[in-house]
């Protein structure tokens, strides 16, 4: 977890009084500085003081084949209000899409067996019932121009580079499922 959170600026610290006494552990993520260039494809435009987005029962599926990063964007969703469910491959993912209605899919693009693209192809070729139609962030190391143009060419509907900032994923998401809110 420790490298996760350093990769997105954040710390971590333990603290303890001594043998017996427990361990305080601490995690610290930046927030976004109003103003501030962010690695986003569409961004943001500042505008002053922004309220926090409001993500409360918002149905979230993240999917990453790396734990931590599950781990990672479950928690800076959740504080936000989304619920979150996570899936470690494309195959998972799919499962959980049939059997789910959901309000937005976040994923990776380089897994093993089925990478981002194909599940985005699984996902865009269902009918709008079964979720064909379910916004789409590609969450991703691939940063270039090209990268998004590709991903957005591929039925994505936004694409975030790594490392993520918690305010500017919530409100990528809540762009998305409540466009006339943010």
């Amino acid at each position: 977890m420790k490298t996760i959170v350093e990769r997105h600026g954040g710390t971590v610290g333990a603290a303890s009084q001594g043998i017996g006494q427990g361990t305080t552990f601490t995690v610290e993520l930046p927030a976004l500085a109003v103003g501030q260039d962010v690695a986003i494809t569409d961004p943001i435009p500042p505008t002053g003081l922004l309220p926090a987005p409001d993500l409360t029962g918002v149905r979230t599926l993240v999917v990453d084949d790396d734990p931590e990063t599950r781990e990672l964007l479950t928690m800076m969703l959740t504080q936000y209000g989304a619920l979150v469910t996570s899936a470690g491959s494309a195959r998972e993912a799919r499962a959980i899409l049939i059997r789910d209605r959901l309000d937005v899919v976040l994923s990776d693009i380089q897994m093993p067996d089925e990478d981002g693209y194909g599940l985005i192809a699984a996902i865009r070729a269902l009918d709008a019932e079964r979720g064909g139609h379910t916004p789409a962030v590609a969450v991703t190391a691939y940063g270039t121009s090209e990268d998004r143009e590709r991903l957005l060419a591929a039925g994505f509907h936004r694409h975030i580079v790594k490392p993520i900032n918690a305010t500017q994923l919530a409100s990528v998401v809540a762009e998305l499922v409540r466009p006339s809110v943010t």
